[in-house]
């Protein structure tokens, strides 16, 4: 997992009242959204977390565990599709005495297969964009809490395919999924931006709460091996792909 910090700004966690942090999660609902916001209220990380995603909880197959996190005094959920911009200004609006957010991680995007070029360059390039600069606006507002860090999850995808060692940061960007080339273009306008900017190029995401990467091939692996039956698979044994555990991911993130 490569990240990129466009900043040099090293600032402890929180504002610089030493209070715990403000966070918002863009995409909130998603596999390392949800699994992030329950690292932070387990383990009391945060003052206050504004959870967004265009879908709601009940709808979203969370867990038991994950529900009552979104329930926690200190989290707020605001459904929104951050493709439009009125859902936008209740997702980056200030708090009751103008605070801003100390950290905001961008989780949000397309993530669907067969979609045509025009929705993924809306729901990631211009997704976000529209979200930083949204951002770059309340936090000229905010009295406090300034801005320290923008973390946008990006895909490893980017880098031309690496067969004998591990692509490092600076390898060369040849995106070989059209995810990964609206990633790529949305790291680059992100880049000119005046943001406090890091970017995580993470491997495929697997773990907890996996319902379309790897983890559904890994259960129906296992359900092959207990019936005794050979799995017919797309690809054979020599695709070799890149993954890490969601719980490794939210580590890094913060």
């Amino acid at each position: 997992m490569a990240s990129l910090n466009n900043n040099n700004n090293d600032n402890a966690k929180g504002s610089s009242t030493n209070a715990k942090p403000r966070v918002l999660i863009l995409g909130g609902l998603g596999h390392i959204g949800r699994t992030f916001l329950k690292y932070l209220v387990q383990e009391k990380l945060t003052s206050f977390i504004r959870l967004s995603d265009k879908a709601i909880p009940i709808t979203a197959y969370c867990s038991k565990e994950i529900e009552g996190c979104i329930k926690s005094d200190n989290v707020e959920f605001v459904q929104a599709d951050l493709t439009k911009d009125m859902h936008l200004e209740k997702v980056f609006k200030l708090g009751p005495n103008d605070e801003g957010f100390d950290y905001v991680i961008n989780a949000a995007a397309e993530t669907r297969n067969g979609l045509s070029e025009d929705i993924y360059n809306n729901r990631i390039l211009e997704l976000s964009v529209k979200c930083a600069e949204k951002c770059l606006i309340m936090n000229e507002k905010c009295k406090s809490n300034k801005l320290i860090k923008w973390i946008e999850l990006s895909s490893c995808q980017i880098y031309a395919s690496q067969t004998r060692r591990p692509a490092k940061e600076d390898n060369k960007t040849k995106p070989w999924t059209i995810h990964a080339k609206y990633k790529l273009l949305a790291e680059e306008a992100l880049q000119k931006l005046n943001l406090p900017l890091i970017i995580l190029r993470v491997a495929n995401v697997y773990g907890k709460g996996d319902v379309r990467g790897v983890m559904p091939r890994i259960v129906t692996a296992a359900a092959y091996q207990v019936l005794g039956e050979a799995m017919n698979f797309l690809w054979g044994a020599d695709l070799k792909i890149n993954t890490v555990h969601v719980d490794d991911v939210v580590n890094a993130l913060w």
